[in-house]
């Protein structure tokens, strides 16, 4: 008879290591509850490309001579990525051109050509720049020229 109390005792102490090992007899008792809360993000503003130009190459501008081909620069100097969608490049509209000291001729815009832009478009990094090119020459008209003689043409670039 022992036997069977203690094989009984044995079983009673198993089933009940295995319900609590298992998760069996334990009971959960929890609240629900929702909530909310409000909080912000900051976003940035742009900054305007900076542009400059680097070099140039070529010699001096002559009616219909070879053209001059000058390189520029578009950085981005904001915190985030910035789209470069165009970049234009044009002799000055303010600038009123010069007359000569010897006679009736004028220079302006109109004595010279400037080639549209080449440059990689897309995204510049913050503090990226990508790098970009444009020739000028000046056209060979059917009139004295002689007032752009040692002129420096004003350019202007624009990229957006």
């Amino acid at each position: 008879m022992a036997k069977i109390k203690s094989r009984k005792k044995l079983i009673a102490i198993t089933t009940a290591a295995l319900l609590v090992a298992g998760g069996g007899s334990a009971a959960f008792a929890y609240w629900t509850a929702a909530g909310e809360g409000t909080g912000s993000a900051a976003t940035g503003t742009t900054e305007a490309f900076v542009v400059a130009a680097t070099t140039t190459v070529g010699n001096p501008l002559t009616p219909g001579g070879a053209a001059q081909t000058h390189n520029f620069t578009v950085t981005n100097p904001g915190t985030g990525l910035q789209q470069l969608t165009s970049v234009v490049v044009s002799v000055d509209p303010k600038w009123v051109g010069v007359t000569s000291t010897t006679s009736s001729d004028t220079c302006d815009a109109g004595d010279y050509t400037v080639s549209a832009a080449t440059i990689a478009k897309g995204e510049i990094a913050a503090g990226g720049k990508v790098t970009g090119s444009f020739t000028v020459a000046m056209n060979n008209l059917s009139e004295v020229q002689d007032a752009c003689k040692g002129v420096t043409v004003p350019l202007v670039i624009t990229a957006s």
